[in-house]
């Protein structure tokens, strides 16, 4: 029997610890608090963007930031020298080269509960936070607050205090600036623990509004923020990543298999052809009655073999295109997790790197399906657990998710 082609819809053609930065000042009710941040917030709200874009200096300015504030003065020196110190050294800043890296991008994202000091009296408030961050220094970015039945708001990162790392335990503390210049203070802890014997990782976030006059030591509320307390270090999805490459490759071996039976099979046939056909004397008639009698037994044997190889075989394909099913699926949820979102490009690519490893089976599986074909005329679950997969992983599309979003052709072997 002739090979079955198969049409596919989805054949694939082949950061080191971040140093503590502290805050410029003290975080307790002192007046240089007030009057510094009092100035940095008033910068905040009337310029913007650039509080949130960019890579800070040592004090947390950042440096697009800074490079307006040089030429400023640059203007000033040179419009009334008057009135500058003239034999002064100065040269403007340069405005650094936009990074992609450094655009705020989504990061954490999750429901949020009031809490306040004392005895909880009252329904509690609700609100929905989504985090934004370059992905450089987790450093500068922004916050969108969303309270339940209100307006979204942007509030900005003004200044950041950090300790660990991104990819390990973390403890991060963020300033921000809302758009009446108010600061809140949201601190973001972090990392991996173990529990029940598991591995797992946590982000939890609170989101602190000070009391008047910037009172942290007499707070007025905090929203206890949940970005997702326990997920799994290795995601559900990898394990049967796994699976389904370990039965690939027990279906590349039944095919062997069954090959190789076709063959003995078809010599058996053949030899047992060549007894029947053959002219014996007399006295050799009941030495070649036992001898096909024998290779009856044989070829009875070898298919009753190949008939069970088949059937097992066809439970495998069934069980790896449920798995490849179940995979599409479960890579498309992780990549829409804050345990994902909170990775650099980097540590997406790692993600998707080990994922991808199941689209290089094509064509190779669908070769293998067309040659089981012949063992099983219509393909029995076959086809119908191919189909269900496929649509599946064609509507999924995860192979667009490259985080390096380089063009790439896709692997043909």
């Amino acid at each position: 029997m002739e090979r079955t082609h198969l049409p596919s819809p989805c054949r694939p053609t082949r950061p080191a610890r971040t140093p503590r930065r502290p805050l410029p000042w003290p975080l307790h009710g002192a007046l240089a608090l007030a009057l510094g941040l009092a100035v940095l917030t008033g910068a905040c709200s009337t310029l913007g963007g650039p509080f949130a874009e960019g890579a800070r200096g040592p004090g947390g300015v950042p440096a697009p930031q800074a490079a307006q504030i040089s030429l400023i003065v640059a203007q000033t020196r040179s419009q009334f020298p008057e009135l500058s110190g003239t034999g002064i050294p100065f040269d403007a800043r340069k405005a650094p080269e936009v990074h992609p890296d450094r655009a705020p991008e989504l990061a954490l994202q999750g429901p949020g509960v009031g809490v306040q000091p004392g005895l909880q009296t009252g329904e509690r408030p609700r609100l929905r936070a989504a985090l934004y961050l370059d992905k450089q220094a987790y450093a500068s970015g922004y916050l969108e607050v969303t309270p339940a039945g209100g307006a979204a708001e942007r509030w900005n990162v003004v200044a950041f205090d950090q300790q660990g790392a991104p990819r390990k335990r973390f403890d991060f503390t963020y300033v921000l600036a809302t758009p009446a210049s108010q600061l809140r203070y949201l601190v973001l802890i972090g990392g991996p623990y173990q529990q029940d014997g598991e591995d797992y990782l946590g982000y939890e976030g609170t989101l602190i509004e000070p009391g008047p006059g910037n009172d942290l030591e007499h707070w007025a509320r905090a929203y206890k923020l949940d970005f997702g307390f326990r997920f799994a270090t290795v995601p559900a999805h990898q394990r049967k990543v796994e699976q389904a490459v370990s039965a690939f490759r027990e279906l590349q071996r039944d095919m062997d298999r069954l090959e190789r039976l076709r063959e003995r099979i078809a010599a058996t046939e053949g030899n047992l052809a060549t007894l029947r056909n053959s002219e014996v004397p007399a006295d050799q008639a009941a030495r070649r009655e036992q001898q096909l009698a024998d290779a009856d037994k044989r070829l009875e044997a070898l298919r009753s073999e190949r008939d069970t190889l088949v059937d097992a075989t066809e439970a495998r394909f069934v069980s790896y295109y449920e798995l490849r099913l179940a995979i599409s699926n479960e890579f498309a949820a992780f990549t829409q997790s804050n345990r994902y979102s909170w990775l650099d490009r980097a540590g997406r690519q790692e993600f998707y790197d080990k994922w991808k490893v199941v689209e290089f089976h094509h064509p190779r599986i669908d070769d293998l399906v067309s040659a089981f074909l012949t063992y099983k005329e219509h393909g029995g679950k076959v086809l119908d657990a191919r189909s269900a997969a496929m649509t599946v992983i064609t509507q999924n599309d995860n192979w667009a998710k490259d985080p390096s979003k380089a063009s790439q052709a896709r692997p043909r072997k």
